[in-house]
């Protein structure tokens, strides 16, 4: 699957999360839309070779993490998630610069076993990763500016948070945190994040 049809499901993921608004007045449903940052540590060979050999020294990094989903709840204790993920993580120094973009999809299940905001779900996740390398000096020739999209892969997260629930009220802020294991060519990579959320019922 190539790049612009990888962008065209994600996009139509996302405009399914999103044409639920016209309904968020009814109970069942809730829009949720996420914002973190993350610990990445990756399992591609490529990437661990720009790491150590290009940005081993005096390196910025910047790492962002959107998400929007929509929320199904079947009763209290349950509801069913779905929604897509966008990701950024850049690396820049005298050396080099180097973008990744991550784009995911995701279904899952949450459960709030307590009922007064912290649950804990399950997400099955499908995502591509795509680098894009400026090469301004290196000690390796071999290593040039490039541009790398990833195969398409499937994975998963574990995830828990807690909503802070506002009586009266249909917008409820939250907090959350995850990993998320994804395989990447011959390696996986793992991703420890946290994050904000504004859950819209």
């Amino acid at each position: 699957m190539n790049f612009n049809k990888r962008l065209f499901f994600f996009v139509l993921v996302l405009l399914f999360s999103t044409s639920f608004i016209s309904a968020l007045s009814s109970n069942p449903f809730a829009l949720n839309i996420a914002l973190g940052s993350s610990a990445i540590v990756y399992g591609d060979e490529q990437i661990k070779e720009y790491k150590t050999v290009l940005f081993a020294e005096n390196t910025s990094r910047f790492i962002l993490n959107t998400e929007v989903s929509t929320h199904l709840f079947l009763d209290d204790y349950i509801s069913l998630n779905i929604g897509s993920i966008l990701g950024f993580d850049w690396f820049k120094n005298t050396n080099a610069n180097l973008f990744l973009l991550k784009y995911d999809i995701f279904a899952g299940i949450r459960i709030y076993p307590f009922l007064n905001g912290f649950n804990f779900g399950i997400d099955y996740i499908c995502g591509g990763l795509s680098n894009f390398l400026k090469v301004y000096s290196t000690s390796d020739e071999n290593i040039k500016s490039a541009t790398v999209v990833s195969d398409w892969s499937n994975g998963f997260r574990l995830l828990a948070e807690y909503i802070f629930v506002v009586e009266s009220s249909k917008y409820s802020p939250a907090i959350g945190c995850y990993w998320q294991n994804m395989p990447r060519n011959n390696g996986y990579d793992n991703s420890f994040s946290v994050y904000a959320k504004l859950v819209i019922r």
